[in-house]
């Protein structure tokens, strides 16, 4: 067809690389067609009241690799049982092609023999390290850390002290030096991050006492010995303090996490 362009794409097998599956080098027909490989970032999701939400990376996951291929001539039948025999031993072997490196153990390795000399092939690999993987450039330092921890602590808070206090922790680390133990900013974030603690404690102790003290209204409520209205305004007070108990045990971690990474600095 005129003014269309035609293009081959070169398959991992047609330009003729090596895969290398601990003591067995899969050259020729043996090479598979592709490598799937890849993976997820595992993500922990804290939703907030009005739709607003705080993410974690957890770090990476990484999928399964999965690949086929065909064993074939005199020694195909050799070649498949060395394949099975790793899967049976359940030893780590290195996975490796091109530019990637994978320390692995075999999950799954499933022979399909047609005759002698042609054996098919395919291979799960469980995924124990990149050994290729090299931290980038960007990789969040101890100082962001901190940054990021203190700011998700105070998006979990409600307005007031505790909010305050965690604003001013986080002010303290964009001063200079601020992540350098010994030096007057060090000292000054930290306690500004240890004070911060003590106020998200305090918001955290309130909302649990107005909730023990609510809990004899919900339960006259309940029994029909109180005013229905009043019932039904413990029952909203009591879903504000739950709220507030849950955002502050959620910020007192995001800031003892701040804290001891500071401390780490020592």
């Amino acid at each position: 067809m005129s003014g269309v362009a035609l293009f081959e794409v070169e398959t991992l097998a047609s330009v003729a690389q090596t895969v290398i599956l601990g003591p067995l080098i899969l050259t020729g027909i043996e090479v598979p067609e592709n490598m799937r490989y890849g993976g997820a970032q595992r993500i922990a999701t804290h939703k907030l009241l009005g739709g607003a939400r705080v993410l974690d990376a957890m770090g990476r996951d990484d999928l399964d690799i999965e690949f086929s291929g065909v064993f074939s001539d005199q020694d195909a039948v050799l070649r498949a049982k060395i394949l099975d025999a790793l899967r049976v031993q359940g030893a780590p072997v290195v996975l490796s092609w091109s530019m990637f490196s994978y320390q692995v153990i075999i999950s799954d390795a499933l022979i399909d023999f047609t005759y002698p000399a042609w054996i098919k092939y395919r291979v799960v690999a469980r995924v124990i390290a990149d050994n290729a993987w090299q931290p980038p450039s960007y990789q969040i330092d101890a100082l962001a850390q901190v940054t990021n921890d203190l700011q998700a602590a105070i998006a979990f808070l409600p307005p007031g002290p505790a909010q305050d206090a965690a604003a001013v922790g986080l002010g303290a680390m964009e001063v200079e030096g601020a992540a350098t133990f010994g030096t007057a900013s060090y000292g000054a974030a930290l306690g500004d991050i240890a004070t911060s603690g003590g106020a998200i404690a305090t918001v955290a102790t309130t909302a649990g006492e107005q909730l023990a003290s609510l809990s004899s209204g919900l339960t006259a409520g309940i029994l029909g010995t109180t005013a229905p209205l009043t019932a039904i305004s413990s029952v909203g007070t009591a879903a504000t303090a739950t709220t507030t108990l849950a955002g502050a045990t959620i910020a007192g971690g995001y800031n003892a996490r701040a804290l001891s990474n500071m401390n780490g600095a020592a």
